[in-house]
């Protein structure tokens, strides 16, 4: 199947949905919760500061979905 950014922000979606009582491992201090996306002046930024160019894929994540946050195991 193809992973897309909007398929896997739709999966953060639903697993938070699957766990309201948060009994997920980490939930009760995560919340399920994704930080906020990251702008792209600040993308540029990190690029410039290290000297790189991150993957195109892993650069849509950062820029649509969040910077961050719960994850990547169990589900993610």
């Amino acid at each position: 199947s193809d992973v897309t950014v909007e398929s896997i922000a739709a999966r953060i979606v639903e697993i938070g949905l699957l766990d309201p009582d948060r009994a997920q491992f980490g939930a009760e201090r995560h919340g399920h919760a994704q930080n906020p996306p990251a702008d792209e002046a600040a993308l540029a930024a990190f690029e410039r500061t290290h000297g790189l160019r991150l993957p195109a894929d892993y650069h849509a994540y950062l820029a649509r979905v969040a910077d961050g946050g719960a994850g990547p195991f169990y589900g993610l």
